[in-house]
């Protein structure tokens, strides 16, 4: 019998363990910019991916000390292999921003390592390749940290990813930081906010993105619309070119179902 997450997530908040471990990322975006960081926090039972895009190079204990789940785009709790998005987007114009709380089952990444090797914060790190959701990534692990996670969605691999990188270049994450038995935690207000959040409203990853596309459409039309008269636009660009994900598995069992 399945049991519900948030009575998962009673359970596993009065079991919480101090034994966590914490990674930070040096992040390369879409737009060919950095950025910013983001940090992984691991240990047995459960981990949070988050973004910090902060001018500031606030510490580790500030940041969690003082953390926001308003802010920033990318924050994913993993528990019991179920990824939960912890979402603030602009869905429609005008519409200000929304909270959500995601669902997304993502399928796993069928990688295939290589035999090349390098050292990475001092730890030996094997090569591998593998496609998800569009784009194909290289990437660097290292079994002597034994977690099969990464950096955001990234993970299957027999070992800690510590660097990742797609084959356009367009996104990079590098683990400049590593500090193992750290004593920090996932910040209580995700919790919090997991467990106070309206379950009936909890939305699928397929519908969100359903949404998203029909949101950045607009802005696409809106901003073709505003050029001078007369400009020439030889190819109109996918609105997820410079996503994280550019195409997913739901559209490809439509398009062999066709």
């Amino acid at each position: 019998m399945k049991v519900p997450f948030y009575i998962l997530l009673v359970i596993f908040c009065t079991n919480v363990s101090a034994q966590s471990n914490i990674v930070e990322y040096k992040v390369k975006n879409g737009y060919g910019g950095d950025n910013g960081r983001e940090f992984l926090i691991f240990n047995p039972i459960d981990s949070y991916y988050f973004d910090f895009v902060d001018g500031s190079h606030q510490t580790y204990d500030e940041i969690l000390r003082n953390y926001n789940i308003a802010r920033g785009g990318q924050k994913s709790y993993r528990k019991l292999d179920q990824i939960n998005l912890l979402v603030r987007i602009n869905i429609t114009p005008n519409s200000g921003r929304k909270h959500y709380l995601i669902i997304d089952d993502k399928p796993s990444i069928k990688w295939s390592i290589k035999v090349e090797k390098k050292m990475i914060l001092g730890y030996e790190c094997t090569k591998a390749e593998g496609n998800f959701r569009g784009r194909d990534y290289i990437v660097w692990f290292t079994e002597n940290i034994p977690v099969k996670i990464g950096p955001w969605k990234l993970d299957g691999l027999p070992g800690l990813i510590l660097e990742a990188q797609d084959t356009k270049g367009t996104f990079k994450y590098e683990a400049i930081t590593y500090i193992k038995n750290s004593g920090f935690q996932v910040p209580d207000i995700v919790y919090e906010f997991m467990e106070k959040f309206d379950k009936s409203k909890i939305k699928n990853y397929k519908d969100l993105i359903n949404e998203e596309d029909a949101w950045l459409k607009d802005i696409q039309q809106k901003s073709i619309a505003n050029l001078p008269k007369g400009t020439n636009i030889s190819e109109i660009p996918s609105v997820r070119d410079l996503r994280r994900e550019t195409n997913f598995e739901w559209e490809v069992t439509n398009m062999k179902s066709k």
